[in-house]
């Protein structure tokens, strides 16, 4: 969440208007959720940040499908990202229910 507020920040510092995101599949939908709730705070009300996303497993299958189509394949068929996804899925339910700070407490140090 942070480090999308900061690239959001430096994209405002700089006067961008068009950034791209590159996570891992799992993450993306809580990165889009992120990104539309910073920007509209009132630090990015009169900004025309647009943001788009990509999962870098389709970037990479779609740069070398020979190579990555068949390693992402296989990632997204393991028990670790099928128990990832789920969790991911979970944030997500917590951060649309409003229960997401709650989360971010218990982890800081």
């Amino acid at each position: 969440k942070s480090e999308l507020l900061n690239v959001l920040r430096l994209a405002s510092e700089k006067g961008c208007t068009r950034i791209r995101v590159v996570t891992v599949a799992v993450h993306l939908e809580r990165a889009m959720l992120f990104a539309k709730a910073h920007l509209n705070t009132e630090e990015f009300s009169n900004k025309q940040i647009e943001v788009e996303f990509f999962a870098s497993e389709n970037v990479l299958t779609e740069a070398d499908p020979w190579t990555y189509a068949p390693r992402v394949l296989h990632l997204f068929s393991t028990q670790a990202f099928r128990r990832n996804a789920f969790r991911e899925l979970e944030g997500v339910n917590d951060f649309l229910a409003g229960r997401y700070a709650e989360y971010e407490a218990w982890r800081r140090p």
